[in-house]
Protein backbone atom coordinates (compact mmCIF):
# COMPACT_ATOMS: atom_id res chain seq x y z
CA UNK A 1 0.00 0.00 0.00
CA UNK A 2 1.63 3.51 -0.73
CA UNK A 3 2.36 6.11 1.46
CA UNK A 4 -0.87 8.40 -0.08
CA UNK A 5 -3.15 5.39 0.61
CA UNK A 6 -2.20 5.27 4.12
CA UNK A 7 -2.69 8.87 4.53
CA UNK A 8 -6.64 8.57 3.12
CA UNK A 9 -7.47 5.58 5.65
CA UNK A 10 -8.25 8.19 7.88
CA UNK A 11 -11.26 7.24 10.02
CA UNK A 12 -9.06 4.15 11.05
CA UNK A 13 -5.94 5.79 11.68
CA UNK A 14 -7.93 9.14 13.80
CA UNK A 15 -6.96 7.95 16.87
CA UNK A 16 -3.54 7.32 16.10
CA UNK A 17 -3.28 10.59 14.20
CA UNK A 18 -4.52 12.09 18.08
CA UNK A 19 -2.23 10.39 20.17
CA UNK A 20 -4.43 7.59 21.43
CA UNK A 21 -3.20 4.62 23.06
CA UNK A 22 -4.48 1.48 21.55
CA UNK A 23 -3.89 -2.27 21.84
CA UNK A 24 -1.42 -3.67 19.76
CA UNK A 25 -2.33 -3.63 15.95
CA UNK A 26 -3.54 -6.72 14.37
CA UNK A 27 -0.70 -6.76 11.85
CA UNK A 28 2.59 -5.05 11.30
CA UNK A 29 1.23 -3.78 7.72
CA UNK A 30 -1.97 -1.48 10.28
CA UNK A 31 0.89 -0.53 12.47
CA UNK A 32 2.79 1.03 9.77
CA UNK A 33 -0.05 3.05 8.11
CA UNK A 34 -1.17 4.65 11.34
CA UNK A 35 2.50 5.74 11.99
CA UNK A 36 3.02 6.66 8.42
CA UNK A 37 -0.46 9.01 9.08
CA UNK A 38 1.18 10.65 12.32
CA UNK A 39 4.58 11.50 10.65
CA UNK A 40 2.16 13.02 7.83
CA UNK A 41 0.62 15.21 10.11
CA UNK A 42 4.07 15.98 11.87
CA UNK A 43 5.12 17.18 8.27
CA UNK A 44 1.83 19.18 7.92
CA UNK A 45 2.52 21.17 10.85
CA UNK A 46 6.22 21.79 10.56
CA UNK A 47 5.78 22.55 6.49
CA UNK A 48 2.68 25.66 7.55
CA UNK A 49 3.44 26.73 10.54
CA UNK A 50 5.46 29.31 9.65
CA UNK A 51 2.93 31.02 7.74
CA UNK A 52 0.34 31.20 10.38
CA UNK A 53 0.16 34.78 12.43
CA UNK A 54 -1.66 36.88 15.42
CA UNK A 55 -3.95 39.53 14.17
CA UNK A 56 -4.49 42.24 16.64
CA UNK A 57 -7.06 44.22 16.11
CA UNK A 58 -7.77 47.87 18.75
CA UNK A 59 -10.72 49.66 18.37
CA UNK A 60 -11.47 52.64 20.19
CA UNK A 61 -15.29 53.59 21.41
CA UNK A 62 -17.16 55.26 24.48
CA UNK A 63 -18.09 53.38 27.63
CA UNK A 64 -21.06 53.71 29.39
CA UNK A 65 -20.33 57.12 31.38
CA UNK A 66 -19.10 58.57 27.64
CA UNK A 67 -15.16 58.28 28.27
CA UNK A 68 -12.42 56.82 25.67
CA UNK A 69 -11.91 52.76 25.88
CA UNK A 70 -9.59 50.92 23.76
CA UNK A 71 -10.87 47.47 23.02
CA UNK A 72 -8.61 44.55 21.81
CA UNK A 73 -9.71 42.28 19.72
CA UNK A 74 -7.32 38.63 18.72
CA UNK A 75 -7.54 36.21 15.96
CA UNK A 76 -6.15 33.94 13.52
CA UNK A 77 -4.42 34.34 10.23
CA UNK A 78 -1.87 33.31 7.57
CA UNK A 79 -0.11 34.24 4.51
CA UNK A 80 -1.55 33.97 1.12
CA UNK A 81 1.27 35.30 -1.22
CA UNK A 82 4.99 36.29 -1.03
CA UNK A 83 4.29 39.64 -0.53
CA UNK A 84 2.80 39.53 2.42
CA UNK A 85 -0.85 39.16 1.62
CA UNK A 86 -3.01 38.10 5.02
CA UNK A 87 -6.40 35.98 5.36
CA UNK A 88 -8.29 36.03 8.40
CA UNK A 89 -11.86 37.40 9.52
CA UNK A 90 -13.66 40.01 8.58
CA UNK A 91 -14.49 41.10 12.15
CA UNK A 92 -10.86 41.75 12.54
CA UNK A 93 -11.16 44.18 9.79
CA UNK A 94 -13.70 46.31 10.53
CA UNK A 95 -14.08 49.87 12.17
CA UNK A 96 -10.37 49.01 13.32
CA UNK A 97 -8.49 51.51 14.58
CA UNK A 98 -5.00 50.08 14.08
CA UNK A 99 -4.20 46.37 13.28
CA UNK A 100 -1.36 44.37 13.39
CA UNK A 101 0.11 40.77 13.17
CA UNK A 102 1.99 38.94 15.44
CA UNK A 103 5.13 36.30 14.43
CA UNK A 104 7.67 34.77 16.47
CA UNK A 105 7.25 37.57 19.32
CA UNK A 106 7.36 40.18 16.53
CA UNK A 107 4.81 43.12 15.98
CA UNK A 108 4.07 43.98 11.97
CA UNK A 109 1.88 46.39 11.38
CA UNK A 110 -0.66 45.89 8.74
CA UNK A 111 -3.43 47.37 6.75
CA UNK A 112 -6.72 46.69 5.50
CA UNK A 113 -7.16 45.54 1.77
CA UNK A 114 -10.93 44.69 1.98
CA UNK A 115 -13.38 42.50 4.15
CA UNK A 116 -16.91 40.89 3.16
CA UNK A 117 -18.82 40.73 6.19
CA UNK A 118 -21.25 38.49 4.80
CA UNK A 119 -18.52 35.16 4.50
CA UNK A 120 -16.37 36.43 7.70
CA UNK A 121 -13.58 36.96 5.62
CA UNK A 122 -10.94 39.84 5.58
CA UNK A 123 -7.81 40.29 3.88
CA UNK A 124 -5.03 42.39 4.82
CA UNK A 125 -1.21 43.37 3.69
CA UNK A 126 1.19 43.62 6.27
CA UNK A 127 3.70 46.58 5.35
CA UNK A 128 6.90 45.15 6.61
CA UNK A 129 7.34 41.90 5.79
CA UNK A 130 9.24 39.49 8.70
CA UNK A 131 12.60 38.16 7.82
CA UNK A 132 11.73 34.36 7.53
CA UNK A 133 7.79 33.08 6.89
CA UNK A 134 5.81 30.83 4.51
CA UNK A 135 2.75 31.05 2.56
CA UNK A 136 -0.19 28.83 2.01
CA UNK A 137 -1.05 29.21 -1.74
CA UNK A 138 -4.57 29.81 -2.56
CA UNK A 139 -4.97 26.56 -5.36
CA UNK A 140 -7.50 24.66 -5.96
CA UNK A 141 -7.17 21.05 -5.58
CA UNK A 142 -9.40 18.31 -8.19
CA UNK A 143 -9.94 16.16 -4.90
CA UNK A 144 -13.26 16.04 -3.23
CA UNK A 145 -13.38 15.93 0.28
CA UNK A 146 -15.72 13.35 1.48
CA UNK A 147 -17.37 12.98 4.76
CA UNK A 148 -14.99 11.48 6.95
CA UNK A 149 -11.88 12.94 5.71
CA UNK A 150 -9.06 14.22 7.88
CA UNK A 151 -7.88 17.69 7.94
CA UNK A 152 -5.77 19.47 10.41
CA UNK A 153 -6.23 23.44 11.34
CA UNK A 154 -3.41 25.26 12.51
CA UNK A 155 -3.96 28.39 14.97
CA UNK A 156 -2.88 31.03 17.31
CA UNK A 157 -4.87 30.76 20.07
CA UNK A 158 -4.27 33.41 23.27
CA UNK A 159 -0.54 33.85 23.33
CA UNK A 160 0.78 30.69 22.73
CA UNK A 161 2.83 29.74 19.18
CA UNK A 162 0.90 28.44 15.99
CA UNK A 163 -1.04 25.36 17.27
CA UNK A 164 -2.43 22.04 15.22
CA UNK A 165 -5.61 20.39 15.59
CA UNK A 166 -7.26 17.71 13.97
CA UNK A 167 -10.48 16.55 12.81
CA UNK A 168 -13.01 14.96 10.10
CA UNK A 169 -15.12 16.59 7.64
CA UNK A 170 -18.50 16.71 8.89
CA UNK A 171 -20.71 18.32 6.60
CA UNK A 172 -21.84 20.85 4.09
CA UNK A 173 -24.46 23.10 4.38
CA UNK A 174 -25.61 26.48 2.91
CA UNK A 175 -27.09 27.26 5.89
CA UNK A 176 -27.48 26.79 9.33
CA UNK A 177 -30.73 27.13 10.99
CA UNK A 178 -32.19 30.33 9.63
CA UNK A 179 -28.84 32.24 8.91
CA UNK A 180 -28.61 31.91 5.17
CA UNK A 181 -24.86 31.39 3.35
CA UNK A 182 -24.22 32.23 -0.35
CA UNK A 183 -22.35 28.98 -1.18
CA UNK A 184 -22.51 25.83 0.51
CA UNK A 185 -19.86 25.91 3.43
CA UNK A 186 -17.84 22.74 4.90
CA UNK A 187 -18.04 21.73 8.58
CA UNK A 188 -15.05 19.93 10.22
CA UNK A 189 -14.91 18.71 14.01
CA UNK A 190 -12.32 21.41 15.08
CA UNK A 191 -14.24 23.59 17.56
CA UNK A 192 -13.00 27.12 17.19
CA UNK A 193 -11.93 28.56 20.30
CA UNK A 194 -10.68 32.10 21.68
CA UNK A 195 -8.62 33.66 18.72
CA UNK A 196 -8.87 31.05 16.66
CA UNK A 197 -11.25 32.40 13.92
CA UNK A 198 -9.65 33.18 10.45
CA UNK A 199 -6.90 29.93 11.08
CA UNK A 200 -6.93 27.81 7.73
CA UNK A 201 -7.60 24.15 7.54
CA UNK A 202 -5.21 22.17 5.96
CA UNK A 203 -6.00 18.21 3.68
CA UNK A 204 -3.75 15.85 4.00
CA UNK A 205 -1.81 16.82 0.81
CA UNK A 206 -0.84 20.01 2.65
CA UNK A 207 -2.97 21.90 0.05
CA UNK A 208 -5.51 24.41 1.74
CA UNK A 209 -9.21 23.24 2.23
CA UNK A 210 -10.48 26.42 3.64
CA UNK A 211 -10.24 29.18 6.20
CA UNK A 212 -12.60 28.70 9.52
CA UNK A 213 -14.82 31.69 9.61
CA UNK A 214 -17.37 30.45 12.74
CA UNK A 215 -17.40 28.27 15.56
CA UNK A 216 -20.35 25.77 16.08
CA UNK A 217 -19.70 25.04 20.11
CA UNK A 218 -22.99 23.05 20.49
CA UNK A 219 -21.45 20.18 18.07
CA UNK A 220 -17.96 20.91 18.76
CA UNK A 221 -17.80 21.89 14.85
CA UNK A 222 -16.60 24.78 13.18
CA UNK A 223 -17.94 26.14 9.74
CA UNK A 224 -15.20 26.61 7.15
CA UNK A 225 -15.37 28.59 3.46
CA UNK A 226 -13.87 26.72 1.58
CA UNK A 227 -10.80 27.31 -1.29
CA UNK A 228 -13.14 27.42 -4.27
CA UNK A 229 -14.89 30.15 -2.87
CA UNK A 230 -12.14 31.88 -1.16
CA UNK A 231 -10.47 31.86 -4.00
CA UNK A 232 -13.44 33.95 -6.02
CA UNK A 233 -13.61 36.12 -2.69
CA UNK A 234 -10.03 36.69 -2.35
CA UNK A 235 -9.66 37.71 -6.12
CA UNK A 236 -12.61 40.53 -5.20
CA UNK A 237 -11.34 41.48 -2.37
CA UNK A 238 -7.84 42.36 -3.66
CA UNK A 239 -9.16 44.53 -6.80
CA UNK A 240 -11.96 46.08 -5.31
CA UNK A 241 -11.66 45.64 -1.24
CA UNK A 242 -15.39 44.19 -1.11
CA UNK A 243 -17.18 41.39 -3.15
CA UNK A 244 -20.01 41.49 -4.91
CA UNK A 245 -23.42 39.18 -5.00
CA UNK A 246 -25.29 37.98 -7.69
CA UNK A 247 -28.92 36.59 -7.39
CA UNK A 248 -32.12 35.74 -9.13
CA UNK A 249 -35.20 37.53 -8.66
CA UNK A 250 -36.71 35.33 -6.72
CA UNK A 251 -36.85 32.99 -3.92
CA UNK A 252 -36.30 28.95 -3.24
CA UNK A 253 -37.43 26.97 -0.61
CA UNK A 254 -36.80 22.83 0.28
CA UNK A 255 -39.89 20.54 0.57
CA UNK A 256 -40.41 16.69 0.09
CA UNK A 257 -41.26 15.85 -2.86
CA UNK A 258 -44.73 13.62 -3.61
CA UNK A 259 -43.24 10.27 -2.35
CA UNK A 260 -42.06 11.75 0.66
CA UNK A 261 -38.39 9.96 -0.13
CA UNK A 262 -36.54 12.76 -1.36
CA UNK A 263 -36.25 16.76 -1.31
CA UNK A 264 -37.41 19.47 -4.53
CA UNK A 265 -36.88 22.94 -5.03
CA UNK A 266 -39.49 25.37 -5.48
CA UNK A 267 -39.89 28.88 -6.43
CA UNK A 268 -42.08 30.28 -2.91
CA UNK A 269 -41.46 34.05 -4.41
CA UNK A 270 -40.70 36.14 -7.56
CA UNK A 271 -39.90 39.76 -7.92
CA UNK A 272 -42.20 41.40 -9.78
CA UNK A 273 -40.92 43.33 -13.05
CA UNK A 274 -37.77 41.02 -12.93
CA UNK A 275 -36.50 38.44 -15.25
CA UNK A 276 -37.97 35.57 -13.63
CA UNK A 277 -41.26 36.92 -13.42
CA UNK A 278 -41.28 38.56 -17.07
CA UNK A 279 -40.07 35.23 -18.60
CA UNK A 280 -43.59 33.43 -16.94
CA UNK A 281 -42.32 31.51 -13.94
CA UNK A 282 -44.81 31.33 -11.18
CA UNK A 283 -44.91 30.46 -7.55
CA UNK A 284 -45.15 26.55 -6.91
CA UNK A 285 -42.89 25.47 -10.28
CA UNK A 286 -40.39 22.73 -9.51
CA UNK A 287 -36.75 23.32 -10.37
CA UNK A 288 -35.64 20.08 -12.06
CA UNK A 289 -32.54 20.82 -13.75
CA UNK A 290 -29.42 23.64 -13.64
CA UNK A 291 -27.62 23.86 -16.17
CA UNK A 292 -28.10 20.64 -17.83
CA UNK A 293 -27.70 18.77 -14.29
CA UNK A 294 -30.66 17.20 -12.28
CA UNK A 295 -30.93 19.75 -9.46
CA UNK A 296 -30.65 17.77 -6.12
CA UNK A 297 -30.57 20.16 -3.64
CA UNK A 298 -30.65 24.11 -2.49
CA UNK A 299 -27.22 24.02 -1.97
CA UNK A 300 -26.46 22.97 -5.47
CA UNK A 301 -28.39 25.71 -6.49
CA UNK A 302 -26.59 28.32 -4.50
CA UNK A 303 -23.54 27.33 -5.75
CA UNK A 304 -24.37 27.16 -9.40
CA UNK A 305 -25.66 31.05 -8.48
CA UNK A 306 -22.59 32.04 -6.04
CA UNK A 307 -19.55 30.48 -8.63
CA UNK A 308 -21.62 32.20 -12.37
CA UNK A 309 -20.78 35.70 -13.15
CA UNK A 310 -22.98 38.51 -12.76
CA UNK A 311 -24.40 38.73 -16.36
CA UNK A 312 -24.06 35.32 -16.74
CA UNK A 313 -26.93 33.26 -18.06
CA UNK A 314 -28.13 30.19 -15.80
CA UNK A 315 -29.98 27.35 -17.77
CA UNK A 316 -32.77 26.13 -15.48
CA UNK A 317 -35.33 23.84 -16.11
CA UNK A 318 -38.83 23.88 -14.29
CA UNK A 319 -41.97 21.04 -13.86
CA UNK A 320 -45.47 22.58 -14.24
CA UNK A 321 -48.52 20.02 -14.44
CA UNK A 322 -46.22 17.69 -14.92
CA UNK A 323 -44.68 19.54 -18.31
CA UNK A 324 -40.67 20.75 -18.59
CA UNK A 325 -40.52 24.52 -18.91
CA UNK A 326 -36.73 25.78 -20.35
CA UNK A 327 -35.58 29.30 -19.23
CA UNK A 328 -32.22 30.63 -19.35
CA UNK A 329 -31.79 33.65 -16.60
CA UNK A 330 -29.53 36.66 -15.78
CA UNK A 331 -27.51 36.29 -12.50
CA UNK A 332 -28.65 40.10 -11.64
CA UNK A 333 -26.27 42.07 -8.69
CA UNK A 334 -28.06 41.14 -5.64
CA UNK A 335 -27.72 44.75 -4.66
CA UNK A 336 -30.55 45.45 -6.66
CA UNK A 337 -33.06 43.48 -5.35
CA UNK A 338 -35.18 43.15 -2.11
CA UNK A 339 -34.77 39.94 -0.91
CA UNK A 340 -32.41 36.86 -1.62
CA UNK A 341 -33.27 33.38 -1.81
CA UNK A 342 -33.69 31.39 1.42
CA UNK A 343 -34.35 28.06 3.21
CA UNK A 344 -37.90 27.11 3.87
CA UNK A 345 -37.73 26.60 7.75
CA UNK A 346 -40.14 24.06 7.95
CA UNK A 347 -37.50 21.62 6.39
CA UNK A 348 -34.56 23.06 8.32
CA UNK A 349 -33.58 22.85 12.12
CA UNK A 350 -35.05 25.03 14.59
CA UNK A 351 -33.96 28.90 15.15
CA UNK A 352 -30.96 28.94 17.02
CA UNK A 353 -27.78 30.94 18.26
CA UNK A 354 -25.92 32.13 15.04
CA UNK A 355 -22.35 30.76 14.48
CA UNK A 356 -19.76 32.77 16.50
CA UNK A 357 -16.89 34.07 15.04
CA UNK A 358 -12.99 32.63 16.97
CA UNK A 359 -12.20 35.91 18.77
CA UNK A 360 -10.70 36.61 22.17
Amino acid sequence: MTEMAAWRRSVFWFAVAAGAIFAPASTPVQAVEGLDLQSRLVDLYREHSNAIVRVKVATEDLDDTGKPRISLLVFSGFFVSAEGQVLTNSTATEQSNRIWVEKNGLSYLAEVIGNDPRTNVGLLQVLKLPRSFSFIPLTLSDEVHEIGSVVMAITSPLDFNPTPSIGLVTGAESFFSNFVFPFTYSRVGIPGGPAEGGSPILDLDGRLFGISVASVPEVRSSYVVPTRALIRLHAQLEATGSVQYGGLPMEFAERPDRLNVAKEIYVSELLPDRSASEAGLQRGDILRNINGLPAESINQLRDSIFYAEIGEFLSLEFERDNKRLSFALPIEPLATMATSAAPDTSSTPEPGPPPTPGQQ
